[in-house]
């Protein structure tokens, strides 16, 4: 089936309009000022975000390539290059360069907006970066301010009642997948496991292959039932230590403090991680994380327990002959987070898309306390749970929490 993608001059000027107003807000309400030239009138942010959306659409050999622009003048330590018009086509070639913290620079020269090269590093300006095809995230200093997919524009601005407004970030994802341990864990111990997902999650979408990681309870009479669902295989560890060491080294740091969440961005290690300084993480926590997701690249799921010690890796998740089976889970995207009107919906798990979101969703809606984080090859990431909608009186019930990657990249 063709795809059908929408972005027109108009749409743009409106979404640059408001991002323009709200990055002021944000900045103001920081205290920062913004770098010299770093700051896009509305009508050179709307061709900004029309020539990202349709560059996001030009397949390099079959494969689309996230990448990211920035408006700003060169600096020392950028990647100059003979200037070129500011075109899809041209932003498509250097697509490839512009991943992980590369963007690709522009600026307005005599005739028009132009390329100027590739600026390395962390930004504190706008950001306007093609997620997959046809989504367009924009985000300053790490926070993301809006989302645009399709023909659907997105705010992801919070307006904290003491804290002013602020975009999603990766702390947002961190306690969300955190929040999943609510029955069995801490809060502090929460932070750390949500951390180290997150971390799992980069490396697990990193090499590409897609993957799938399924955590299971530490007791071992509350896994039983969801062991009956696994054929672990060959695969099996007799010997895993786990993560343990790291939350002996960071539980003491967080154990007292009355919002776990916000200490971890002022602790070494996890601070700069969470504002995607990932050359500022904990290599003794980034190391083990990366291992993990470099596992899931084998065919099958890696199983870990919540204190990440692995039961086995390129396992099967196979439905039991016996027993009744749920089959519907409530799907939501993460870029509702903010809007509590968009609560998502029931679905049969038979129509999700992708044999791993399927499986590792069926896998979860059976098994209680159990959580299941899922790449596709090709960037999208989800995660089955089981946890309450805000403001819902009933219990909990399976969630699949899916655009996550919108946040991560």
């Amino acid at each position: 089936m063709s795809k059908v993608w929408s972005m027109d001059r108009s749409a743009a000027k409106q979404l640059a309009a408001y991002v323009n107003g709200m990055a002021d807000r944000v900045q103001q309400e920081k205290g920062l000022a913004p770098p010299a030239g770093s700051v896009p009138s509305d009508d050179d942010l709307a061709e900004i975000l029309e020539v990202a959306f349709w560059a996001s659409v030009i397949p390099d050999e079959g494969r689309y390539s996230p990448f990211a622009l920035v408006f700003c003048p060169p600096e020392s330590g950028c990647l100059k290059v003979s200037e070129r018009a500011l075109t899809p086509e041209n932003v498509a070639k250097l697509a490839p360069v512009a991943t992980d913290l590369a963007r690709i620079g522009v600026q307005r020269g005599e005739a028009g907006l132009v390329i100027w090269g590739v600026n390395p590093g962390h930004a504190t300006f706008l950001n306007v970066r093609a997620v997959a095809p046809g989504h367009i995230v924009v985000s300053m200093d790490f926070e993301n301010l809006a989302s645009f997919r399709g023909n659907e524009g997105v705010s992801l601005v919070t307006e904290h009642p003491t804290k002013g407004p602020h975009g999603l970030g990766r702390l947002h994802v961190m306690a969300l997948l955190g929040d999943c341990f609510a029955s069995t864990q801490s809060p502090a111990k929460r932070v750390l496991t949500g951390l180290c997902l997150l971390m799992t999650a980069d490396a697990m979408r990193a090499h590409r292959n897609g993957g799938t990681i399924l955590v299971l309870p530490d007791r071992e009479d509350a896994r039983t039932g969801a062991l009956e669902w696994l054929e672990l295989g060959p695969n099996r560890l007799v010997d895993s230590v786990g993560l343990q060491p790291i939350f002996d080294k960071y539980l003491p740091m967080l154990n007292d403090m009355a919002d776990p969440v916000g200490a971890a961005t002022l602790v070494d290690g996890l601070g700069g991680y969470l504002i995607n300084r990932r050359e500022r993480a904990d290599p003794s926590l980034l190391q083990p994380t990366t291992v993990l997701g470099n596992l899931t690249a084998i065919d099958g799921a890696l199983v870990v327990t919540e204190e990440f010690e692995i039961l086995a890796f390129g396992a099967t998740i196979r439905q039991p002959s016996t027993g009744p089976i749920k089959d519907v889970i409530y799907r939501r995207s993460f870029l509702d987070y903010n809007n509590p009107a968009r609560q998502g919906a029931e679905v049969r798990i038979g129509a999700l898309g992708g044999t791993r979101r399927r499986s590792s969703a069926m896998f979860v809606a059976n098994n209680y306390d159990t959580v299941a984080l899922t790449a596709s090859h090709d960037g999208p990431l989800s995660f089955a749970a089981w946890f309450v909608n805000v403001g819902e009186v009933e219990g909990p019930r399976p969630h699949l929490m899916t655009d996550l990657e919108t946040i991560l990249d």
